[in-house]
């Protein structure tokens, strides 16, 4: 089964994209958001993210860093999900990540292609198990989320060195 035909089958709820069928998610990020994007920066709509890093680097580079070792062991592809005007989700394209480039690039896709009439739109690092996934989300704020079998949430969060919550998960 293809990560299309698995998010499509598994992860969609009646006519929308809905990731906690694979678990209850656990967010690891939030912070509002203006638009166009870039006036965010002059807003100064940020959220503290909950991961570690290291002292001369930024989160968004600390993140994709924590993320890499598990993209190279079980294989991922980016995943780009839409809902124009929020009326139902629209899975826009697939695009396996090669760990040896897996950076923050993607993120641009919410500049360049925004769902249609507003709505929210959803940029995901899907693994190849089908055993996880990383949900960025695009509305009125950004939000990071992760869900997965027991097993990957457990090696998400030892990854980005956050700490279990009280949540628990499917699978």
């Amino acid at each position: 089964m293809s990560l299309r035909s698995w998010v499509e089958s598994e992860l969609w709820d009646e006519n929308y994209f809905d990731p906690s069928r694979l678990s209850d998610g656990v967010e690891v990020f939030r912070s509002g958001l203006s638009h166009p994007l870039v006036t965010s920066l002059i807003d100064g709509c940020h959220g503290t993210p909950e991961w570690d890093r290291e002292p001369s680097e930024t989160f968004t580079d600390a993140l994709f860093r924590a993320l890499r070792g598990l993209v190279g062991r079980y294989g991922a592809s980016w995943i780009y999900i839409t809902d124009p005007d929020n009326a139902l989700s629209v899975f826009q394209w697939e695009k396996e990540i090669d760990p040896n480039y897996f950076n923050s690039y993607r993120l641009i896709e919410f500049e360049k292609n925004p769902a249609e009439e507003g709505g929210a739109s959803f940029l995901c690092i899907a693994f190849h198990d089908k055993e996880g996934i990383v949900v960025i989300e695009s509305e009125s704020s950004l939000k990071i989320t992760l869900h997965g079998t027991a097993t990957r949430m457990d090696a998400m969060l030892d990854a980005l060195r956050i700490k279990r919550p009280t949540e628990t998960t499917k699978g």
